[in-house]
């Protein structure tokens, strides 16, 4: 059976948060949809909990069993073997406003477009988080918009809160690459923005992002974080290569998505490594090189910070563990 929504649900050692998870999920006013559980080598009760809840409100689902291969490869098998038309990616600490998939899918059937965006918040605990009710109107951007919008963080995008077009996925390849630890949702938004020509999005805060001690974020080392430096730097190259009518405007956004990445990394990295550890990813990463790339960027305090990094990064290092 078909149907028109998949919710991909990646599920490694969240026992304490899943419930709320998927109960928001379960209670949708959408219905047409179906919940792919990835168990991706977990070894709590989690898996349980998820079904026990799935059970109790009558959605239908199914479960698929990996060996541990993080959060990219868990992903991609949801995604394969989803029936949905369309597909969003649900992290299983999180949780949705009960319209979250009825806000997305009319806003890319009223749009015509492959692409819906949900605004999100951050929050502190696993609670069902009562979001405001009110509901802003979607705002349609052309792919220059995004682009830009999204380079400076103007408009700030994770890759749970995306609604897209399978066949979108599927026809451009636009798979998590599993060879990224760190940052793989970023790498895969890029690759997606770059590839259509609309995005819908909606400014109402309707996906609550937790923050969590020991989560892969807060647990990151040098090594995982250099798999999203590896990647960023081939995608670089790889966009370098379109040939299309907006060649040269992607140009000027391309060139700065490796520099902006490093700067984002070593910001999050300042509050996760030591000092001796981010000196070492900075260096690794060719810090003073990307940061000079930035004396152009289009955001005042971007190119303060980056500045800062250059000529003392042990006081760039100090703010940003601290704040």
């Amino acid at each position: 059976m078909g149907y028109k929504v998949s919710v991909i649900v990646p599920i490694y050692q969240v026992e304490d948060y899943i419930r709320d998870s998927i109960e928001s999920i379960s209670r949708q006013t959408f219905k047409d949809y179906e919940v792919v559980l990835v168990n991706d080598g977990t070894t709590d009760d989690s898996v349980a909990i998820a079904e026990e809840v799935l059970k109790e409100h009558r959605i239908d689902y199914m479960v698929i069993n990996q060996k541990n291969m993080g959060l990219a490869a868990a992903r991609n098998s949801g995604i394969r073997n989803s029936s949905g038309e369309w597909i969003v990616c649900i992290d299983s600490d999180d949780f949705i406003r009960e319209d979250f998939l009825k806000i997305l899918y009319d806003g890319c059937l009223e749009n015509n477009a492959k692409v819906s965006i949900a605004n999100f918040q951050m929050v502190k605990n696993n609670k069902i988080h009562l979001t405001r009710k009110h509901t802003y109107n979607n705002i349609v951007f052309n792919k220059e918009d995004i682009l830009y919008k999204f380079l400076i963080r103007n408009i700030k995008i994770i890759a749970p809160g995306m609604l897209v077009n399978k066949k979108l996925i599927v026809s451009n390849n636009l798979w998590y690459d599993e060879k990224i630890r760190f940052s793989e949702d970023l790498h895969l938004i890029w690759r997606l923005l770059f590839t259509v020509n609309r995005v819908v999005y909606n400014p109402s805060p309707i996906y609550n992002y937790l923050q969590r001690e020991n989560s892969i974020m807060t647990s990151s080392n040098v090594k995982k974080i250099l798999t999203g430096y590896y990647g960023f730097s081939s995608l670089v190259e790889e966009l370098k290569t379109l040939n299309n009518d907006d060649r040269y405007y992607n140009y000027e956004i391309v060139k700065f998505i490796l520099p902006r990445w490093v700067f984002g990394a070593l910001r999050s990295a300042a509050k996760m490594l030591s000092l001796k550890n981010f000196i070492k990813l900075a260096e690794e990463m060719d810090y003073k090189k990307h940061m000079r790339e930035l004396i152009l960027f289009p955001d005042f305090k971007t190119r303060v910070l980056s500045e800062l990094l250059v000529f003392n990064w042990k006081l760039f290092y100090i703010i940003n563990n601290k704040f």
